[in-house]
Parts: structure tokens; C-alpha cells; sequence
């Protein structure tokens, strides 16, 4: 249900759902993402929320917690759980204070954060990211080294907690960018199951150990079991930075 027009020039823009109860920050951010080359339209969520959806088919939902009619934390969760709008790109935005509404969006399946106040360039730029529709510059690589690093057709943004996969955003969860990037900075070393429980925060144990295990095997399907992530035995994990994974596999 999610669109795939881009907004550019001669071609229909993508439509951005606000859902936020503050009518002055709507019309601020209506303004702005116009200016910005999107389509906004505003909406309501509520028991009939999955009908709206459907009717208005957003390609990203930018939205507060308080939201009309419902709760925003709520409806990340239901669109989170629908088969038909689980991919869909969502913004939670909250003010500065409010750092424990940033965890629970996040936990709850937000793609990302933007705590007010922000300005329309940096909204642009997180929803475009989202969206697949940035320009990448290739000399910012060498600009900013401690932002990204390359592995084969993989390219990591850790400033973003993104994956690049021939040029197209990889779904990964939380740990299991957190496993990818780790094996990708050895550089061809490998990590035992050990190592990479530590890395993502794990203590170790059998239990663990197990749920290394189950991260590798769902990126191997992510990456589409090109070889990138292979076995070594008695040792762990590595990562082969000259394998080429096939991208569009997710």
C-alpha cells in the first residue's frame, strides 16, 4: 500500500501523512513539507484507522504521540502488527524533554525520532532517507570516515543505523545491525558466537549463544544467503567483504 512515485519534477509527489493533534504544528509542517517537494495531507486514526490508511496511502506517517482520536504509541503498534502497512515508514516526533517517549517509539517500531524543535531541511532530509530518495555524494565517505564503512555491496551508515545493500535500505533489526556491523569492522577476521554476544549487549550464556545463532541465520535470509556472513568452524563468524550480495532480496 505504501506509494513508489518520487517527487520530482513532471512526476506525483510522495504523499506524507501528518497525524499530530497540535493544529499549529500541522499547519507549520504542511507549509514546510510543500516547500520541501512532498504532498502532505492531514487524517485520523481511531478504530477505523486501517480504512484511512488504506484511503489516503501514505508513503511515510510523520506523527506525535497525541494524535486525534487515538494514541500514537497505539497506532505504531497496530500498524506495526498489520501485514498490509508493516513496512510502513514511520516518524515519531516529541519534544526535547520527553526522552522516554524517543525508547518506547523506537521499541515499538519507529524508524526514527525527531525531537522538536527541527528545522524543515533536517525533516526533509530523515523523511528522504527513509524514502530511499537521497542522493548520496560519494566523497562523504571520506569526509566523515567514522560515519561509514563499506563491505562489499554493503555500505553502513552508522549515524543513520542504516544498511545499504546495492544501494537499497536493508529492514534489519536493532541486533542484527548491530551483529552485520560488528563482523564487517574485522574486516575478514572472524568473531566467535562469544564475541558478538558481547557486542550486542548479551551476557554470555547457552541462551545467548542461541540467539546469535537465530540473528545469523535471519540476516543470512536477508542478504538473500549470497556467503557474505559464513561459518568457520571452531571459530565463529565472518564476514567476506568480496562477496556481492544480490540486492533487492528483502
Amino acid at each position: 500500500m505504501v506509494s513508489k512515485l518520487h517527487p520530482q519534477v513532471g512526476i506525483e509527489p510522495r504523499k506524507i501523512l501528518i497525524l499530530d493533534s497540535d493544529r499549529q504544528s500541522v499547519s507549520w509542517l504542511m507549509n514546510q513539507l510543500r516547500q520541501e517537494g512532498f504532498l502532505p495531507v492531514t487524517g485520523r486514526a481511531g478504530a477505523n484507522w486501517f480504512d484511512n490508511l488504506k484511503c489516503l496511502c501514505p508513503s511515510l506517517v510523520l506523527m506525535n504521540r497525541r494524535i486525534p482520536d487515538d494514541d500514537g504509541f497505539s497506532l505504531i503498534a497496530r500498524i506495526r502488527t498489520n501485514k498490509e502497512t508493516e513496512k510502513l515508514p514511520i516518524i515519531f516526533t516529541c519534544e526535547h524533554e520527553d526522552e522516554t517517549d524517543q525508547v518506547v517509539a523506537f521499541r515499538l517500531g519507529a524508524n526514527d525520532v525527531a525531537v522538536k524543535p527541527f528545522s524543515a531541511k533536517i525533516l526533509s532530509a530523515r523523511i528522504r532517507l527513509q524514502l530511499g530518495l537521497a542522493n548520496f555524494d560519494p566523497d562523504v565517505q571520506t569526509r566523515f570516515p567514522e560515519r561509514f564503512l563499506q563491505a562489499g555491496n554493503l555500505l553502513f551508515d552508522f549515524w543513520a543505523h542504516q544498511v545499504l545493500l546495492g544501494g537499497e535500505p536493508l529492514n534489519l533489526t536493532p541486533t542484527e545491525f548491530l551483529l552485520l556491523s560488528e563482523l564487517a569492522k574485522k574486516q575478514g577476521s572472524p568473531m566467535s558466537r562469544e564475541e558478538l554476544a558481547m557486542a550486542v549487549g548479551k551476557p554470555h550464556s547457552n541462551g545467548s549463544l542461541r540467539h546469535i545463532d537465530s540473528h545469523i541465520k535471519a540476516l543470512r535470509q536477508k542478504l538473500g544467503h549470497s556467503g557474505l556472513v559464513r561459518t568457520i568452524q571452531r571459530k565463529g563468524y565472518q564476514i567476506n567483504p568480496e562477496t556481492t550480495c544480490p540486492a533487492n532480496t528483502v
